[in-house]
Formats: structure tokens, sequence, C-alpha cells
């Protein structure tokens, strides 16, 4: 869960700086298919949730983790 959380956003902004690099060609999807994933990698932003519900749930993840291994023990 932790890592769609990093790697959604890594990827919208790491596009959008692609994008701003070839200029005007960035966002005209007759010269690069950049918008098309820009649009993608927002969508995986929010499919499962926004951002504050999956860090809740890898919350509840790791507190539920913790019962197996205690913190500490290794």
């Amino acid at each position: 869960m932790l890592q769609k959380v990093v790697a959604s956003e890594d990827a919208t902004r790491t596009i959008q700086e692609a994008m701003g690099l070839l200029g005007g060609n960035g966002v005209v999807e007759d010269f690069s298919s950049l918008p098309r994933l820009f649009r993608d990698s927002v969508v995986n932003e929010l499919w499962e949730g926004p951002r504050n519900v999956l860090l809740a749930q890898v919350h509840r993840d790791l507190q539920r983790a913790s019962t197996w291994v205690p913190p500490g023990s290794w």
C-alpha cells in the first residue's frame, strides 16, 4: 500500500516535469504519449482512495503486524 502511494505521486511529478521539458510538444498528443500517461497517473493516485485514507490503512497494517513481531525484538 505504501509503495502505491509513493509510486503514484512520483509518477505524476516525473511525467509533469517531462511534459515541461518538451514544452508545447509535451502537452499535444500528436507528438507525445505523455498527456495520456499523466491522466493515467492522476487516476492511479485516487484509485483506491485519497492519500490520507491509504496512509491510514498503512498505519493499521503496521499496528497489526507489530503484534506478530514486537518492535525492538529484532
